[in-house]
């Protein structure tokens, strides 16, 4: 019952990517340490520092 019904989930379920990121930051020259820190969504902010 329960390999039968495991079948039928996996038959109905969609094949969705785990990870799908798609960005585009621009940072000015006079910053340093910035990469996009993509757990959160944003830039990793404790590590931006002024030139």
């Amino acid at each position: 019952m329960w390999a039968e019904l495991n079948q039928y989930v996996v038959d109905q379920m969609w094949i969705v990517p785990g990870i799908f990121s798609k960005t585009q930051e621009m940072w000015g020259s006079g910053l340093g340490g910035i990469f996009f820190w993509e757990p959160q969504g944003a830039p990793s902010f404790g590590d931006i520092y002024i030139k």
